[in-house]
């Protein structure tokens, strides 16, 4: 078990039902502090009595004392922790710039802070706010100063996407719909196969098509991919991308859920750098991709 301090960069609740059936919230939570370019994942479970899940913000500072660490294979570590459980203790800190900070949630009455404290919230604030930023994503789709999470320049293909990270991912535009439940989605591949786990929409959850290349959705079949586009990215993607774009997607968030898994690009693209950029003929990065698809379609053809 260890302690950590850190900034909230994002908050899921989700209802969940342990062994012995009981209901409660599990809080997934993604943490930024200085120890690592990641962003850490964490689930809190707390009872439905609580107002833990209420309380709880992006862009609060959270301690957590004695919180465990979870390891997989193939995973990156991850936290979790209920709130009721002996020793372990939460703390929320809401800080206001010039004027201080304020505690709004103890688990338990006993907590105590950092003498530092102060000189902490500082160090994160300052840490968060270096890292890179764009413009909104509705403004600046073509906007070439689009940067990376962290600096990072990585760029994954879809078959080397890691669940509960984000990612920057270089594809080629095939479908843009609406989903049954009211979210935009693109559907798109870059020849490489996605993860199987990932959620796929079938025709029956597809409430509107906006855009489809027939065509390309023939050819590409299995390595299709469905990723979801929350606010502001929603509306970009609806209003601007056609099939057979090629777009860089930065921070797209392979995320995990109980029932099923699946591929977003979150709100909040100022900031926290996620956004779309549609890329030009002078990117080394589309002509790749074509490159590739055109071996895709010959390899394909003589295998006929």
């Amino acid at each position: 078990m260890i302690h950590v301090f850190a900034k909230i960069v994002e908050v899921r609740n989700i209802r969940s039902v342990d062994i012995l059936e009981n209901v409660q919230i599990a809080s997934v939570i993604y943490l930024r502090d200085s120890s690592t370019d990641s962003f850490i994942r964490c689930i809190l479970y707390s009872k439905l009595t609580d107002t833990f899940s209420e309380e709880i913000r992006t862009d609060q500072i959270i301690q957590l004392n004695h919180i465990h660490i979870r390891t997989n294979p193939g995973r990156l570590p991850s936290l979790y922790g209920k709130l009721n459980e002996a020793g372990f203790t939460v703390v929320l800190i809401s800080d206001h710039p010039g004027s201080g900070y304020n505690v709004v949630f103890h688990s338990c009455a006993n907590y105590s802070l950092p003498e530092n404290c102060e000189e902490m919230i500082a160090a994160l604030q300052i840490y968060s706010n270096n890292v890179p930023i764009v413009s909104s994503a509705a403004n600046s789709i073509r906007d070439s100063t689009l940067v990376f999470s962290n600096g990072s320049k990585t760029i994954c293909h879809l078959n080397q996407l890691v669940r509960f990270q984000y990612q920057n991912i270089v594809v080629q535009a095939v479908s843009v719909f609406i989903s049954d439940r009211n979210n935009v989605v693109l559907r798109c591949w870059d020849t490489t196969k996605p993860p199987s786990s990932t959620f796929f929409f079938v025709n029956e959850n597809i409430s509107e098509m906006i855009h489809t290349d027939e065509e390309l959705s023939s050819l590409a079949q299995e390595y299709l991919c469905d990723i979801i586009f929350y606010n502001e990215h929603g509306a970009c993607l609806k209003k601007s991308v056609k099939p057979g774009d090629v777009l860089l997607l930065i921070n797209v968030h392979y995320y995990v859920m109980e029932d099923s898994n699946m591929l977003a690009v979150h709100e909040g693209g100022k900031r926290y750098n996620r956004g779309i950029r549609i890329l030009d003929d002078s990117s080394s990065q589309k002509a790749k991709l074509l490159k590739a698809v055109e071996a895709f379609v010959t390899n394909k053809t003589l295998s006929m």
